[in-house]
């Protein structure tokens, strides 16, 4: 259970404080969580949750641009509106590619741009990755570990956001979680948890955006504990797309716990290598 602000440390009140006073970020805030909302109802039809990302136009043109591009790209026809999008995609989807977009989009006006960049290109990669390990692409649970992988690093992103915070990490010596807690009072993990609770994330996406423990990961053991797992595989493939020998190293990390071989897993990376 993730502490309320009253309880955490004056160092990490200071930073949310830092990063809500940040050009633009209280604009991403309640835009993505009016669009968690909308998904959280069971009432809400394809055409409420579209006029909701809609009424950014930029926003509206990236959307259709990548659902229109080969990593998204279901039909023949071209996808003109956002309903039509979230009819073919789903609405788990539509999220995590609309959150994706307002949040890194927004944001890279300011400081710390080029990390961000890096960050949404890694984050959508490892989307991608999600998707093709949940089985069934268009399912309600692809669309829900698309977007624990997508945001599995949100608390770097939102670092980012403060190259001085940043900086700070980078140079104190010894263990990197241990210089984020020195600098920001928490890890970067549990600082993106605890924006994206108050974005209105679905606790279970929450719960695992936290890092892995370095070595072999243990197979998971509930919903929360495999988003987590994919996650965290899903952004190592993106940092070593490119690098052959980073087969071995994904095997033998990740292989146990996502039940994944050698001819699986250069399948699957063969199969993102030409979407990305």
């Amino acid at each position: 259970m993730l502490p309320a602000m009253v309880d955490l440390p004056d160092r990490t009140r200071a930073v949310v404080a830092r990063l809500e006073a940040t050009r633009g970020f209280p604009a991403v805030g309640a835009h993505i969580a009016e669009i968690n909302r909308l998904v959280a109802e069971p009432s809400t039809s394809a055409s409420r949750l579209a006029n909701a990302v809609c009424r950014d136009f930029a926003l509206t043109t990236r959307l259709l641009r990548l659902v229109n591009s080969a990593w998204y790209r279901q039909v023949r026809e071209p996808v003109a509106t956002v309903s039509r999008a979230v009819v073919l995609l789903g609405f788990e989807r539509v999220r995590a590619i609309a959150a994706n977009l307002i949040l890194f989009d927004h944001l890279q006006t300011g400081p710390g741009r080029t990390a961000l960049a890096d960050h949404a290109l890694s984050a959508l990669t490892a989307s991608l990755v999600a998707r093709a390990l949940s089985g069934d692409a268009d399912s309600v649970e692809a669309g829900e570990a698309a977007l624990a992988a997508m945001f599995h690093r949100l608390g770097d992103a939102l670092v980012a956001l403060l190259p001085d915070l940043s900086d700070a990490i980078d140079a104190t010596p010894g263990d990197r979680e241990a210089a984020e807690v020195e600098v920001l009072g928490v890890t970067a993990g549990a600082l993106g948890q605890i924006v994206a609770r108050r974005w209105g994330f679905p606790a279970v996406l929450v719960d695992a955006m936290p890092r892995l423990p370095p070595g072999p990961v243990w197979p998971p053991h509930d919903r929360a504990s495999w988003l987590r797992v994919v996650g965290g595989f899903g952004h190592a493939v993106a940092e070593g797309l490119v690098d052959e020998a980073a087969m071995s190293r994904l095997l033998g990390r990740f292989g146990d716990a996502l039940d994944l071989d050698a001819p699986r897993l250069e399948r699957l990376l063969r199969t993102i290598g030409r979407e990305v």
